[in-house]
Parts: C-alpha cells; structure tokens; sequence
C-alpha cells in the first residue's frame, strides 16, 4: 500500500509541476503494480493522460473501472470527459441520457457543449440555462453563451 501510495503521490507532483510525461510513466507504473486504484486515483490519471493527449489510452482506463449497471458520477463524468476530447459528441449524449445526470453541474455543462457541437444551439442554450439558474456566476457557461451569441 505504501508503494502504491508513493507511486500515486509522485505521479500527482510530476503533473502539478507540469512534468507530464514522467507523471504518466509514474501513473503506468502504480496501475500496472497495483490494479485495484480508487476513482479519485483513475480520475487523476484520465487527467494525465488526457493532458498528453493519449485519449485511447485514457479511454481502456475508462472502461476498465467504468461499471455501465451502475455508473458512479466520477467514472461518468470520466468517460464523458474521455469522448469529449475525442470530439465524439454523439456518444457524450449518450452517456449523459441517463439518470445519473440529474443537475450535476459538470455532467450539464457537458451535455450543453456536446449539443453545442451538434448543431443544437436551442437545446445548448437551455441547457446552459438550467446551469445558469443555480449557479449565475459560473464562468465557463457564460463564455460558451457569449461564443454561440458571438
């Protein structure tokens, strides 16, 4: 467990300080010695891998930990996150027409970017707004609006 640990940690400071590569040789490492890893974990290691860009990579992880009968919010939002920076829209529809999404915030925003990418301006917009309606300050949704309206 202490192994596990130092890999982990290691990792997470090699990302931090932006040594992106040696946190995802770090990364391989602690998941290939010690494959039962918490979502906090796989999470930070979807985010390394995404960061360098190895988005099939991210996407086995994914699945390897995704459990389709019954989702967690952090694998959802794992996999959406995965297909997102794969520009597959479709699919990131999808996976977020399903309970699980609820008004998670994140898994909202999500699902207004992935319409926005389709084409679905209307149904973007009132998704941004139901987002809007219980947090008006956040930032990212008001930036979106502003590019569609742009």
């Amino acid at each position: 467990p202490d192994c596990k640990k130092a890999y982990t940690a290691f990792g997470s400071f090699q990302y931090n300080t932006h040594k992106y590569e040696r946190a995802v040789e770090l990364y391989r490492i602690a998941f290939r010695k010690f494959p039962e890893q918490t979502e906090d974990t796989v999470s930070n290691f979807v985010q390394v891998l995404l960061k360098n860009e190895f988005i099939d990579e991210a996407r086995i992880l994914v699945s390897n930990y995704y459990n389709p009968s019954s989702p967690s919010v952090t694998m959802l939002k794992l996999s959406v996150q995965v297909e997102l920076s794969d520009n597959q829209d479709k699919r990131v529809l999808e996976l977020l027409n399903s309970d699980i999404t609820g008004s998670d915030g994140d898994l909202l925003y999500y699902k207004a970017v992935a319409l926005r990418n389709v084409g679905n301006y209307t149904e973007s917009l009132h998704v941004y707004e139901s987002i809007l309606l219980t947090d008006a300050n956040n930032l990212r949704v008001l930036h979106d609006i502003g590019v569609i309206y742009h």
